[in-house]
């Protein structure tokens, strides 16, 4: 777990917490890249429940941003190195800022 920040170490240290929020995150991020323009209603009331869960918690919103940044710099360049046509590369874009 050295790779974690300090600060936010101490909402993920724990085991289980990893495997759910592994899974959830490979769920949003699946939603997200696939997502149609008739699914944006859908996607927005998703991050309402996420943000309130994270909130209900106690998550520090600076956590959950800089959670937001790393998992960009992760899925831009695997986004960009895609065999997808520009146009697809960049469609998902604005849901990732």
């Amino acid at each position: 777990m050295s790779a974690i920040d300090p600060h936010a170490e101490e909402f993920l240290s724990n085991e289980q917490v990893e495997r759910q929020l592994k899974s959830a995150m490979e769920r949003w991020i699946i939603n997200v890249l696939s997502a149609q323009v008739d699914d944006v209603e859908r996607l927005i009331q998703i991050q309402h429940t996420v943000a309130e869960v994270h909130a209900r918690i106690g998550i520090p919103v600076e956590i959950v941003e800089m959670g937001f940044r790393v998992l960009k710099k992760i899925l831009y360049p695997v986004i960009f190195s895609s065999d997808y046509s520009a146009a697809e590369k960049t469609s998902g874009l604005p849901f990732l800022d």
